[in-house]
C-alpha cells in the first residue's frame, strides 16, 4: 500500500498546545493510538445476528445498531463470526451498571438487559490486545410500569412569593394516587412539573398530553379544582391514575372589592396561553396581521379595564390595530374599590411568513387553492382521502416569490405520518405556479402524485412516494429550475414506457438523494445521490432527445438481478441527450442477461444530432464476475471516458464504439468555504511524539498549492472519498466517534478531520449534499453530521470539525474546479 508522505516541518510552537490537546483527544475516544498508527481495515465481523432482530449488518458499519424489545424479553442471543484470528470481550452497560467480560473461543454470548436503554459493545482485539475496533447495539426494553415518581406544584402567585413549592397530603408516593392542597385566594394559578418512572410512558392531564419534567400553568377558581393525570405504560400493558384535588380558599368582601386581576385574556390567533399571574407576554404574528381581536374579563365583576389608557366594555370583543414590525399595548386592570390596579403588557413580533394550521382534506384543499406569497401550510398528522376531481383534487395556479416562497409541509412526529391518498387514478397535486417548496408528505395511491405543469422553481423534498399507477412526479409545459431531492419511491406500477420521475421539456431540474425501489424510472437534467434498487426489466434513468446538459453524478444502482423477462432488460440508463455528464455512479449487477449493457448512450438508427458530447467519469461497477459490457456507445458519436472501473479489478468492456480514453481528466477542486473571508481547505503535517500527522485546516486559498487540491473518488453507495492531491493514498477522514462532541467547547477538538491512507471505514466516506450554490460535506457514519469550522476560530489554521449539521455558514462551501 503507497504511504503517505512524511512531514515537511515540525510543529509550530504556537500552535502546539491547540493540536496537541486536539489530536490527543482524538486518540482517547477511539479506543488507543490505532485512529492513526495501524490499518484496522481487516478487523471486522462478518456477521452479527442477535435472536429474530433485522440488524441490516454491513461489516464496515460499526454501530450502534438498534433494536427494540418486549418488556418479557430480558435476555438477548448475540452471534458474531470475525474475518480473522482476533480475541474478542464484550460489555453491557444500563441501569444496573456495567458488566464486561472476555471471550475464550466462543463468539456468542446471552446479554442480560434491564428496562429502557442497553449499549451492548463487542471489542476485536489484534494479537498483541492493544488494538481494537468495538461494534455497538443500542437494545431498548420497553417497561410495563404506568407510575409517577414525582408530581411537583408550586405556588407561583401567591403573595407569599414566586415559585413557592405546595405540598400534597399525603406526600408523594408513586403508589398512592389521590392527593389534596390548599391555597390562599390570592393564589390564582398553580404551575406543576411531572416525573414518570419510565420516560416512554405517555401521559394526559385534564385531557391534555403532559411531557416529562416540562412545565405546565393551571389557573384556578374559588373553591375545588382537580388535575387529573392518566399515565400508560411504555409497552400498553398497563395504566394509572392520580388525582390532585386544589382547593383555593374562597375569598373575602375586602379580598374581592380588592381584586384586579384578569379572568381571561384570550386572542383570535392563539398567541399564548393566559395564566393568572403573569403579565407580560411576547408572542409571534403572521406576516400578514393587521390586527388582533382580544376578549377581556376580570376575575371580579365591576373591575374597570383600559387598553392603552382607554376605558373599554369587557363583555365586547376589542380590536387591537398592529401595523408595525413589532409593537406593544397595554391592558389595565383598575379593581371595583379603585384602590388597585394591575398592567398587563403584550408585544408582537412579526414573523417573516404566515401560518397556516390544517387538520382536515376540506381545509387542505382551501389553502393550497388559496396560497399566498409567504404562506407556511402546516399539515397535521393524519390521513387526507382525495377521492374525485369533483370534490376536489390538491390545485393551485399560486404563486409565491423567490424571496417569500409558499411552503407546504407535513407536521413532524415521531409516531404519525402525514398521508396524503387518492383511489388509484387521479393526480394528488398539480400546480401551475411557481415558488413552493413541499415537503414532509406522504403521497398514496394515485395514477400521479405531483404535476408540475409550467411550474417553475419548486422544491419537492423528503417525500415518501408509493403505490403509484402512471407517474411519481411529472415535469411538463416547459417547467424550470425545478428541485426534487431526498424523496423515496417505492410500490411503482410501470415499464419502461412509465417514470417514477418523468421530465419533459424542462429545463435546469435537480433530482437528488432519492430513493427508487422496485422498478421505477426517473428522467432528469441533474439527477444526483438516488439510490435504485432492484430495476428489474426496467431503465432507471432515461434522457430523451434533445435533453441538454444533464449531470447524472453519484447514484447507487443496487440489487440488479434476474426478474420478468427472462430474455432481455433495459439499460439502466439510456441516454440521448446531448453534453450529459454521467460521473461518479456505482452499479451493482448479477443478473444472467447480459446482452444489454448498463448504460446505452443513443442508437445507430436514431437521429444523427443525439447523444453527443457525452463525458463517463469514475463510474464504478460490481458486476460479479458477469461479461456484461458496462458501456455501450451505439451512436455515431465520440464518447470521452476516464477512470470507469470494476471493483472486482477485471477490464471494463465496452459495447458499440466512437470512445475517446486520452482526453479527458478526472476534475480536481479546491474546497472554499462560503464566508464573506473565503478560506480554502488544506492540509499542515505535523510531527508530535515522532509521529506524523495531517491536519485538514483553513488556509488562504492558492490555486497552485496542490494541498489545497481534493479529488472526489467514486465509493459504492451515494458516497464518495475526498482523497488529498499533494499525499498519496490521502483520504480525509474524521475521528471514529465524532457524535456529540460539538455540544462543549472543551468536545469540539476531539472531532478533528484529518488525513489516513484508504481504510473503507464509513468514516473516510462523504456525501455531497448541495443545495443551489452551497455543498454540505456530510459524514457517511451520520449523515446528520458533516465538516464544520469552529466559528470563533475561522481564520488560517484553523482546524475543520465534524459537528452535527445546523445549516450555518460554518458548515457552507463550494467546490471551485481547478483547471487542469
Amino acid at each position: 500500500m503507497n504511504k503517505l508522505k512524511p512531514p515537511k516541518n515540525a510543529l509550530p510552537k504556537t500552535k502546539y498546545l491547540l493540536i496537541l490537546i486536539a489530536l490527543t483527544c482524538i486518540t482517547a475516544c477511539s479506543g488507543g493510538s490505532n485512529e492513526f498508527n495501524y490499518d484496522t481495515s481487516a478487523q471486522r465481523l462478518t456477521s452479527l445476528t442477535i435472536d429474530e432482530y433485522s440488524l441490516d449488518f454491513n461489516s464496515e458499519k460499526t454501530g450502534p445498531y438498534k433494536i427494540e424489545t418486549s418488556n418479557s424479553e430480558k435476555t438477548l442471543s448475540v452471534h458474531f463470526e470475525s474475518s480473522g484470528d482476533y480475541s474478542f470481550s464484550y460489555s453491557i452497560q444500563n441501569s444496573n451498571g456495567t458488566y464486561q467480560k472476555t471471550l475464550d473461543d466462543e463468539k456468542h454470548f446471552v446479554a442480560n438487559i434491564a428496562e429502557g436503554a442497553n449499549l451492548i459493545s463487542i471489542q476485536l482485539y489484534d494479537s498483541e490486545k492493544d488494538v481494537f475496533v468495538t461494534y455497538t447495539i443500542y437494545a431498548y426494553r420497553l417497561s410495563s410500569a404506568a407510575r409517577i415518581t414525582s408530581f411537583n406544584l408550586y405556588d407561583f402567585a401567591s403573595g407569599s412569593g414566586s415559585g413557592t413549592s405546595l405540598g400534597l397530603a399525603p406526600s408523594f408516593s408513586e403508589a398512592v394516587f389521590d392527593y389534596s392542597t390548599t391555597v390562599p385566594y390570592s393564589s390564582c394559578a398553580i404551575a406543576y412539573q411531572i416525573t414518570a418512572k419510565n420516560s416512554g410512558v405517555s401521559m394526559q392531564t385534564n385531557g391534555s398530553t403532559s411531557y416529562e419534567r416540562n412545565v405546565y400553568y393551571h389557573n384556578l377558581s374559588p373553591g375545588v379544582n382537580y388535575l387529573d393525570t392518566t399515565v400508560v405504560a411504555e409497552d400498553f400493558s398497563t395504566s394509572e391514575r392520580y388525582t390532585i384535588a386544589i382547593t383555593r380558599t374562597p375569598p373575602t368582601t375586602d379580598q374581592i372589592e380588592s381584586n384586579a386581576q384578569l379572568l381571561k385574556l384570550d386572542t383570535d390567533g392563539d398567541y399564548f396561553q393566559y395564566v393568572c399571574g403573569i403579565t407580560d407576554y411576547t408572542f409571534f404574528i403572521d406576516n400578514n396581521t393587521d390586527t388582533i381581536n382580544l376578549d377581556i374579563t376580570p376575575e371580579i365583576e365591576g373591575a374597570k379595564v383600559f387598553i392603552n389608557n382607554n376605558e373599554i366594555n369587557p363583555s365586547e370583543t376589542q380590536t387591537l390595530q398592529v401595523n408595525e414590525s413589532a409593537g406593544t399595548a397595554t391592558i389595565t386592570v383598575i379593581s371595583a374599590n379603585g384602590g388597585n390596579s394591575q398592567t398587563y403588557t403584550l408585544t408582537y413580533i412579526r414573523r417573516s411568513h404566515n401560518i397556516v394550521n390544517v387538520e382536515t382534506t376540506e381545509e387542505l384543499i382551501t389553502a393550497i387553492r388559496t396560497a399566498e406569497p409567504n404562506d407556511e401550510i402546516r399539515v397535521s398528522t393524519g390521513e387526507y382521502l382525495l377521492t374525485t376531481k369533483e370534490t376536489g383534487m390538491l390545485f393551485s395556479d399560486r404563486s409565491g416569490t423567490a424571496i417569500e416562497p409558499i411552503y407546504l409541509t407535513g407536521e413532524q412526529s415521531f409516531t404519525d405520518d402525514v398521508i396524503i391518498k387518492g383511489t388509484g387514478s387521479e393526480t394528488l397535486i398539480t400546480l401551475t405556479g411557481s415558488h413552493w417548496n413541499i415537503s414532509g408528505i406522504t403521497l398514496q395511491n394515485a395514477g400521479t402524485a405531483v404535476l408540475l405543469n409550467g411550474a417553475n422553481n419548486i422544491t419537492l423534498k423528503e417525500l415518501l412516494i408509493e403505490d403509484f399507477y402512471s407517474t411519481a412526479i411529472s415535469l411538463t409545459n416547459g417547467a424550470n429550475n425545478n428541485t426534487i431531492k431526498l424523496n423515496s419511491f417505492s410500490q411503482l406500477s410501470g415499464d419502461d414506457a412509465t417514470a417514477a420521475i418523468h421530465i419533459g421539456d424542462a429545463n435546469l431540474r435537480n433530482i437528488n438523494a432519492n430513493q427508487l425501489t422496485n422498478g421505477e424510472i426517473s428522467n432528469g437534467n441533474t439527477i444526483s445521490h438516488n439510490i435504485f434498487i432492484n430495476m428489474a426489466d426496467s431503465r432507471a434513468i432515461n434522457l430523451d432527445a434533445g435533453a441538454s446538459n444533464t449531470n447524472i453524478s453519484f447514484n447507487s444502482f443496487i440489487e440488479n438481478t434476474q426478474a420478468l423477462d427472462t430474455t432481455s432488460r433495459a439499460p439502466l440508463i439510456q441516454n440521448f441527450g446531448i453534453n450529459s455528464v454521467i460521473s461518479h455512479n456505482s452499479f451493482e449487477f448479477d443478473d444472467p442477461r447480459e446482452t444489454t449493457s448498463l448504460i446505452q448512450l443513443g442508437a445507430a438508427d436514431l437521429h444523427v444530432s443525439w447523444a453527443t458530447g457525452v463525458q463517463l467519469i469514475q463510474n464504478l461497477f460490481d458486476l460479479n464476475n458477469r461479461t456484461v459490457d458496462a458501456i455501450a456507445n451505439l451512436s455515431t458519436h465520440t464518447a470521452m471516458l476516464t477512470e470507469n472501473l470494476r471493483s472486482d479489478d477485471l477490464t471494463i468492456t465496452y459495447g458499440g464504439s466512437n470512445y475517446n480514453f486520452d482526453n479527458l481528466t478526472s476534475p480536481i477542486y479546491t474546497i472554499q468555504t462560503n464566508s464573506t473571508n473565503t478560506r480554502c481547505l488544506g492540509i499542515e503535517e505535523y510531527e508530535i511524539d515522532n509521529k506524523n500527522y495531517w491536519l485538514v485546516e483553513l488556509e488562504a486559498c492558492d490555486t497552485t498549492d496542490t494541498s489545497q487540491h481534493w479529488k472526489i473518488v467514486t465509493d459504492k453507495g451515494i458516497y464518495a472519498a475526498l482523497v488529498n492531491q499533494s499525499q498519496t493514498d490521502g483520504h480525509m477522514r474524521t475521528a471514529t466517534e465524532f457524535e456529540g462532541l460539538c455540544s462543549t467547547s472543551e468536545g469540539i477538538y476531539q472531532s478533528n478531520v484529518y488525513l489516513t491512507e484508504d481504510e473503507g471505514g464509513y468514516v473516510e466516506r462523504w456525501l455531497l449534499d448541495t443545495q443551489g450554490d452551497t455543498t454540505y460535506i456530510r459524514n457517511k457514519k451520520d449523515t446528520d453530521y458533516g465538516l464544520t469550522i469552529p466559528g470563533e476560530f475561522a481564520s488560517e489554521g484553523t482546524p475543520l470539525m465534524t459537528c452535527a449539521i445546523t445549516n450555518s455558514e460554518s458548515q457552507q462551501f463550494t467546490l471551485v474546479p481547478v483547471a487542469q
